[in-house]
């Protein structure tokens, strides 16, 4: 999941947004979902959170990696 993530949004965005989501919730440990979605919109924006949901909530994980992996060979020939 976030090995996609970082070719998607690019490894310095995911990066610091995980960093930021660390900092923010490690010593509270208050981290949940719902949250981690939040600040993926706040800090990489919407396509990340909704990224992360269909990886998170989908039923059939592996065809929804197959079709990202695919989007991704597809946008990078352009």
């Amino acid at each position: 999941m976030f090995y996609l993530a970082k070719k998607k949004f690019g490894a310095e965005k995911l990066f610091n947004f995980l960093k930021k989501y660390l900092e923010k919730y490690q010593s509270s440990h208050n981290a949940n979902t719902e949250n981690f979605l939040e600040m993926a919109s706040k800090e990489i924006g919407k396509e990340a959170q909704e990224y992360f949901k269909k990886m998170l909530f989908s039923e059939n994980f592996k065809n929804e990696i197959k079709d990202i992996e695919e989007e991704y060979k597809n946008e990078e020939k352009k």
